[in-house]
């Protein structure tokens, strides 16, 4: 399958000490199938930046993941397992997890108004899940590991 990061640079090489902490699968090397989203993705970084948009392209053999024995995470749709995973990760600094690669969708990024009304509780995890949707289709995938990047080939 072909994933794509959307970014102000192109990516040929992924350092995961680069890659930003508390994000909503941890810290690591976010892709998604949706082309459309990455560009998305790449036009916000570059107009935040002053800079370019681009979009990296990789291949991904799921079922070479698998027979690697990595450990891989999917969650299908939203869910409060979901909802709680992405708050820990976000929110909880002491919170961590050995997966190799986290699929599933992408949380709303307006995140912090509702993770204080769900850590106040105010609101439900089942109102959380409805506020963290995107209001679009969506799917990423977080390489995690050293070992999940050498499946991640570049695609030109």
């Amino acid at each position: 399958m072909i994933l794509f990061h959307g970014s102000d640079v192109a990516v040929k090489k992924v350092i995961l000490q680069q890659c930003r902490p508390y994000k909503d699968f941890g810290r690591g090397f976010y892709l998604t199938p949706i082309k459309s989203h990455a560009d998305k993705m790449a036009a916000r970084t570059a107009l935040r930046n002053g800079s370019s948009p681009i979009v990296s392209r990789f291949s991904f053999d799921q079922d070479q993941a698998v027979k690697c024995g990595l450990k891989i995470k999917i969650f299908e749709t939203e869910s409060n397992e979901w909802a709680e995973f992405v708050y820990r990760n976000r929110e909880d600094r002491d919170f961590s997890h050995e997966y190799d690669i986290v699929m599933g969708p992408i949380a709303d990024d307006g995140l912090r108004f509702r993770f204080n009304q769900y850590k106040k509780g105010i609101i439900s995890v089942t109102n959380l899940i409805k506020g963290l949707k995107f209001k679009e289709r969506t799917f990423q995938y977080c390489f995690l590991s050293e070992a999940s990047l050498k499946l991640l080939v570049p695609y030109e």
